[in-house]
């Protein structure tokens, strides 16, 4: 049961994560929808495995990063600058969502200790978070609020410029921010999902706004 409660889960935070990416950087989901769901079933499997049966539990999300920038870049053919800045946009906004679930789920009274022991309840808050996701995507799309900077072309070339290195340094500093923090956290997951939540959170804005101007500069 917790296994078939954590691959479900997890499928469907790769899922919407993806959509959610396509969504945000204009990439039409017609004719990749069966190959999203196999790498959402593939990267699953690693993530059970990882979290349960290795020493590198608490490193597992960033590993699935890693690993999904390099399908990205492989299988989408987008540039693996790009697919480090997609994926990372994805990677906050999911783990933000989480802390919003997580928190609203607290505020019903129930107990951070009993939401991460009940499978229940984290398949719960997998499941709202995804929603979560998948609503601010058709929300973007409605409203035409993507970004067009990422070429389709894994052949592009790519400028390190000013906005360019922001766009790097926002996504690879909050990073570095919630791993360090998960390992001085390590065995306080509470805590350690407070700093990263909040690191992602705010991260996010700052994210938007050099990802418009890169939009406005390519435009020139």
């Amino acid at each position: 049961m917790n296994y078939t409660l954590f691959l479900s889960g997890s499928i469907i935070e790769y899922c919407t994560t993806f959509v959610f990416m396509f969504a945000l950087f204009r990439f039409p989901l017609k004719g990749i929808l069966m190959q999203i769901i196999i790498i959402a079933f593939m990267m699953s499997h690693f993530s059970y495995i990882t979290r349960h049966f290795t020493e590198i539990n608490s490193y597992s999300s960033y590993l699935q990063l890693l690993l999904l920038i390099i399908v990205t870049w492989g299988l989408f053919r987008v540039p693996l600058f790009y697919s480090f800045i997609m994926n990372g946009a994805g990677f906050i906004s999911l783990f933000a969502a989480q802390g919003i679930t997580i928190f609203v789920i607290v505020l019903t009274g129930t107990s951070f200790s009993h939401i991460t022991r009940d499978p229940e309840i984290i398949f719960s808050t997998q499941l709202l978070s995804g929603l979560i996701l998948v609503s601010v995507s058709r929300f973007i799309v409605m409203k035409n609020w993507g970004f067009d900077y990422v070429p389709a072309s894994h052949r592009s070339y790519i400028e390190f410029n000013r906005t360019n290195s922001a766009l790097f340094s926002v996504i690879a500093s909050s990073i570095v921010i919630a791993l360090v923090a998960g390992i001085a956290l390590r065995g306080n997951l509470e805590k350690y999902i407070v700093v990263a939540g909040t690191t992602f959170l705010c991260s996010i804005p700052v994210f938007l706004y050099y990802s418009r101007r890169k939009d406005v500069e390519d435009a020139r």
